[in-house]
């Protein structure tokens, strides 16, 4: 099912966050899979009990601090995670919406595998 309403901006264009979702979308569990068609993936876990599969490389183009990833696989699979977002480090996180979000449904994927 995909989600129209995404980001949020004012009438300037100005970023001013997202729609918040009518489900719980608290973050039980983050796991990193580097290698997947060479690829940055986290696999998530929601408190709604949906999974997604992430890839951090659509962060690289507006947000270059996030390109060490790529280079730096120790440091992506150290990845850590509270209620709300995973992170890296101080400059490094994502927020629980735009992995909810921007995130693949796993469950809609493997119906349209079959």
């Amino acid at each position: 099912m995909p989600y129209d309403i995404k980001t949020l901006y004012d009438e300037q264009g100005n970023y001013i966050g997202y729609k918040e979702p009518d489900t719980d979308i608290r973050l039980v569990d983050v796991k990193p899979v580097s290698g997947l068609n060479n690829k940055l993936m986290l696999y998530i876990k929601f408190a709604n009990g949906a999974y997604r599969i992430y890839d951090v490389g659509n962060m690289f183009d507006n947000y270059p601090q996030f390109k060490i990833l790529d280079s730096d696989h120790d440091l992506f699979d150290n990845v850590k995670f509270n209620d709300y977002c995973v992170y890296w480090n101080d400059e490094l996180d994502i927020s629980e919406a735009e992995l909810w979000y921007n995130g693949e449904d796993i469950m809609e994927r493997a119906s349209e595998e079959r």
